[in-house]
């Protein structure tokens, strides 16, 4: 993603849902496969992040 960008989670969670379906058809072809993988594991680690900073700015304010 872009640094420029707010981080949009929801969305982020969505497009993974959308390339998990998409790796679930049978229709899909292999050459097709590896770009969506790869897209998703962004997305995945991106998510990880950002809810890894939600996570320590909620641990700071309990103080």
């Amino acid at each position: 993603m872009e640094e420029n960008k707010t981080f949009d989670y929801d969305a982020a969670v969505k497009r993974v849902e959308e390339i998990i379906s998409m790796l679930e058809s049978p229709e899909l072809k292999v050459s097709s496969a590896a770009p969506l993988l790869k897209e998703g594991m962004r997305l995945v680690d991106e998510c990880r992040a950002y809810l890894r900073g939600v996570q320590a700015s909620c641990g700071n304010r309990q103080e």
